[in-house]
């Protein structure tokens, strides 16, 4: 049975990347689907370890610990693909698994930070008695989205 939109508004996909859990909200999330090969881009950031094509497109991925700062582990680990919809299309966290859909509410906020990278996180929840980083997924976007092409500009300029 496919869900409305307005049943999935108050609904986060929880997910998890290495031994962390994470969530977005679910509105946010297009799919979750197997791994696909993935094609190095030069002067890439760490965190972005390269493009892959799904259903025709040619879409980012990301690797979620390394952009916070929190470790260089490889995307190999992660047999999964969130594919996101952002403003210019599909984008791509990879993830080691999935755990559910699940209505969050959101007990501390973490995003009060000053660095962007602060502004992420909404807040956490405890799902299973597990903490869950609640993520910010259009802020997640625009901060990728900037911090690619302020990369590449001055990769451009050299």
């Amino acid at each position: 049975m496919k869900r409305s939109t307005s049943q999935l508004s108050d609904q986060y996909c929880v997910f998890q990347v290495a031994d962390e859990r994470f969530a977005i909200a679910a509105d946010d999330v297009r799919e979750i689907t197997e791994c696909a090969p993935l094609v190095t881009i030069p002067f890439s950031p760490d965190w972005m370890p390269g493009l892959c094509q799904l259903r025709n497109e040619f879409v980012p991925v990301i690797s979620l610990l390394p952009l916070l700062g929190e470790s260089t582990r490889s995307t190999t680990a992660y047999p999964l693909f969130l594919v996101l919809d952002g403003s210019q299309g599909p984008w791509v966290i990879a993830i080691s698994q999935a755990i559910g859909l699940e209505k969050l509410e959101a007990a501390s906020s973490n995003g009060s930070g000053d660095d962007a990278l602060s502004r992420l996180v909404l807040g956490t929840a405890s799902v299973n008695n597990r903490i869950v980083r609640i993520l910010v997924g259009t802020r997640l976007y625009r901060t990728v989205a900037a911090i690619l092409d302020q990369t590449w500009a001055g990769e451009a300029l050299n």
